[in-house]
């Protein structure tokens, strides 16, 4: 876990620490015992926030409009972020999901 934002990311925020990134990885698949596949892909979805002061509304927000049997919730993971040089801090929220693809007959 870092403590402070990386000069890449401190480029790509701008001036604006309000916003979400979106990550997924690679699929996988499995098969049920009737022969049915599915296929998960994890995915990452980081909120990056300066001056909110309901943090875990906000968390409740997004994981109230990913609440779905496509997504499986599975944690997250808050950080306090110093920008470097400065008085100022971000929070960073990493919300952790599997996304299900159902498939097969």
């Amino acid at each position: 876990m870092q403590d402070f934002l990386s000069n890449d990311e401190k480029k790509s925020l701008g001036d604006n620490y309000n916003y979400f990134i979106v990550e997924e990885d690679g699929f996988n698949s499995t098969i049920d015992e009737k022969g049915k596949y599915s296929f998960t892909q994890n995915v990452y979805i980081t909120f990056y926030s300066e001056n909110r002061e309901n943090l875990t509304g906000d968390q409740l927000d997004v994981l109230s409009l990913l609440h779905s049997s496509v997504f499986r919730f599975r944690g997250t993971e808050v950080n306090h972020l110093k920008l470097e040089n400065q008085d100022r801090f971000i929070d960073q929220v990493i919300f952790s999901f599997t996304r299900i693809i159902r498939g097969g007959c």
